[in-house]
């Protein structure tokens, strides 16, 4: 007859194995992601980044790598890169995102658009202003209602060293800037 410790183990087992079951795993990757993003924004960047790389590669196991949820994950990582100013890195997993969205939604997409903008930022805040002025002119020769209104200002505002401060300020505060306007 097993005594009571072995019975109580063994029940907390069965139950803990109980509530597995009924957890979406995208559920549990939403309040971590979620968790990941407002520690970004209070300046937790390297617990923010842990979180995001563990989400990324686990919804990228589930859901593959062009699935939307895997892509919205290394953005965000990518944007995390980017405040902790691992330039390098986080243009690599913007790129490609983008690579991946464009064959997905195409470009004209607001998905597409809106991971043109994350890298055109990203390249500036690393001081690559030229390739983001290149990826800007693809951009709108790919798509060019899409980019038609916002282009000339785009490209005014590269030639400023002003723009870049601007962008680091709100990277390092873990806000999105106003750089690419509204909607990228």
């Amino acid at each position: 007859m097993p005594n009571a410790p072995d019975q109580a183990r063994r029940a907390s087992r069965n139950a803990r194995d109980r509530s597995r079951q009924r957890i979406d795993p995208n559920h549990v990757h939403d309040m971590a992601f979620d968790h990941a993003r407002w520690l970004r924004e209070q300046g937790e960047f390297e617990t923010s980044r842990r979180i995001l790389e563990r989400v990324s590669a686990e919804r990228k196991a589930l859901h593959g790598d062009d699935a939307y949820l895997t892509q919205v994950a290394l953005s965000q990582l990518g944007r995390t890169l980017r405040c902790m100013e691992e330039y390098e890195r986080a243009l690599t997993l913007h790129e490609n995102v983008l690579a991946s969205r464009r064959r997905v939604y195409g470009d004209a997409h607001e998905y597409t658009l809106n991971s043109t903008g994350l890298l055109v930022e990203t390249l500036v805040l690393a001081g690559r202003t030229d390739a983001a002025r290149e990826l800007l002119e693809v951009a709108a020769q790919r798509e060019p209602v899409a980019w038609k209104e916002h282009l000339p200002e785009l490209l005014r505002s590269l030639e400023s060293a002003e723009a870049r401060n601007l962008l680091i300020l709100h990277e390092s505060a873990g806000e999105r800037s106003d750089f690419l306007g509204q909607g990228f």
